[in-house]
This record gives C-alpha cells, sequence and structure tokens, in this order.
C-alpha cells in the first residue's frame, strides 16, 4: 500500500485492511484511483456486515443468502465475491442490471453505497452508465 502514504485517506484505508474489509487488487498494492466495481462494493460491505454480525471478517460462507436471485453471468463473479453479491442480493441491496445479469464489474461510485436510511445499515448498491 506504498502509494497511499501521501493520500489523505491512508488512515482509514489502512484501518479498513487490518479489520479485513479490503484486501488490495494484489499483494502489498491497493489502487486507489481504480473505479469500484459492484462485486468489489458487494464484498466490502458484506464484509463490514460480517464485522459488525460476528465481530470478525469471514469469507462470506455463513450468510444468508437464502430467496436470492441467480445471476446469468454468476459463473464470472469473482469466488471471493460470490457470497456477498448474493448476500447483497438477497437483501435487496444488489439487484441485477437487467437480462437477468449482476453486472459483477460494472463500476459504481461509492456515493452509491451509501445508507439509505440514517438509522439503519440499508445500502444500495447501483450502476454507474
Amino acid at each position: 500500500f506504498n502509494k497511499l502514504v501521501r493520500l489523505s485517506y491512508h488512515t482509514l484505508c489502512i484501518k479498513a485492511y487490518n479489520l479485513g474489509i479490503v484486501k488490495g487488487v494484489a499483494l502489498d498494492h491497493f489502487a486507489p484511483g481504480a473505479p469500484l466495481t459492484r462485486e468489489q462494493a458487494a464484498t466490502m460491505l458484506g464484509r463490514v456486515h460480517e464485522l459488525i454480525k460476528n465481530g470478525k471478517v469471514g469469507d462470506g460462507s455463513g450468510l444468508d443468502t437464502s430467496g436470492a436471485t441467480a445471476f446469468t453471468d454468476d459463473n464470472l463473479i469473482g469466488s471471493y465475491a460470490t457470497p456477498y453479491v448474493y448476500f447483497m442480493n438477497a437483501n435487496k441491496i444488489l439487484e441485477g442490471v437487467g437480462n437477468g445479469s449482476c453486472g459483477y464489474r460494472t463500476h459504481t461510485i461509492p456515493e452509491y453505497c451509501v445508507p439509505q436510511q440514517e438509522t439503519s445499515l440499508h445500502f444500495r448498491i447501483t450502476e454507474v452508465r
């Protein structure tokens, strides 16, 4: 995470990394200027949920995905993200982008991942066109 040294949000990124919420894009590499994808956003929010609920971040395998809709591009969703994508879908936080597709690599921006209600942890992940 050497690129983060001069960035104003360095401390927050390192804290999220130490908590297991973010892992970086490769070993010892973080891409703060890269666009955020829907699968990345779902993964980070799912990890925050695990941390709040269990006191630690897991691998997503313990999340309740019952009621989730199968996506037509399911085989293209990163294995690290699959349980989180389906958890977010089951909880109506992430919907498809059309034709049954998750749009896993469609870009979103952090502002679209903010709470819908100030008093709860309800988020909605949308696409940016």
